[in-house]
């Protein structure tokens, strides 16, 4: 809401804009008399529109210009627009990053500006298999292992997010990751779209992994807290 500055800036100093050149040009009508009163009228009312239409192209009042956003404040909108939307968030340092910011919650995504990237903001959020499944999936025989990946890999491609799937570390593990560029297009919404993308993303692949599990004799019911852990982008 506009304050009382912003008011008096969009309304009174048009007022007085006004008043300025209806009496300029009755001053100067009347002073060589040569213009009749509906002429100055006339005059009046076309001056008066022009000198609004600049005014409001050279003094847009400060409530209704529109933030332009670029790489300078781009952290500061991040912290504006996920507390708007109760996000809650804990900046973590890291080197390769101008600043990245982890968000609470599940899941658990990073948010931030790499050095290597700097006009892109990325989102990145990190499902992998607990100790039992990861038990189970290390007895299957290679060829359902094997089934068990390309079906993963399958399902990840669908929501075109991008991904990066590691089957050889003790525990298999998934990233997802989104970039989006800063530029003046960014905005509130796009960014929370990409949020949501991301939790889309990170639903998919726990629900894939445990369906591929079940269905290959994984008897014990689905664990509802998988070793989730975000990672840097």
């Amino acid at each position: 809401m506009p304050t009382f500055p912003e008011l008096f800036h969009s309304y009174v100093v048009e007022i007085i804009v006004v008043i300025l050149v209806t009496a300029t040009i009755a001053f100067f009508g009347r002073a060589k008399e040569k213009w009749s009163w509906p002429t100055m009228m006339l005059y009046a009312l076309v001056s008066i529109a022009c000198a609004l239409f600049i005014f409001d192209r050279l003094m847009q009042p400060p409530h209704l210009a529109v933030e332009v956003i670029d790489e300078g404040n781009i952290e500061s909108k991040i912290t504006e627009w996920l507390d708007a939307f109760g996000l809650g968030r804990t900046k973590v340092t890291d080197p390769s990053c101008y600043f990245n910011f982890q968000m609470g919650g599940n899941p658990p995504i990073t948010i931030g500006r790499t050095k290597d990237h700097s006009h892109y903001l990325t989102f990145v959020s990190k499902i992998a298999l607990d100790a039992r499944d990861q038990a189970f999936l290390n007895k299957l025989p290679q060829e359902q292992k094997a089934a068990f990946l390309m079906e993963l890999r399958s399902e990840l491609a669908k929501v075109k997010t991008g991904y990066i799937l590691d089957p050889t570390g003790a525990l298999l593990s998934v990233t997802v990751h989104r970039r989006i560029p800063i530029t003046a297009a960014l905005n509130e919404a796009t960014f929370l779209r990409e949020i949501d993308e991301i939790e889309f993303a990170f639903t998919l692949v726990n629900d894939t992994v445990e369906l591929g599990l079940l269905r290959r004799g994984q008897l014990m019911p689905p664990s509802p807290n998988p070793d989730k852990a975000a990672s840097p982008p």
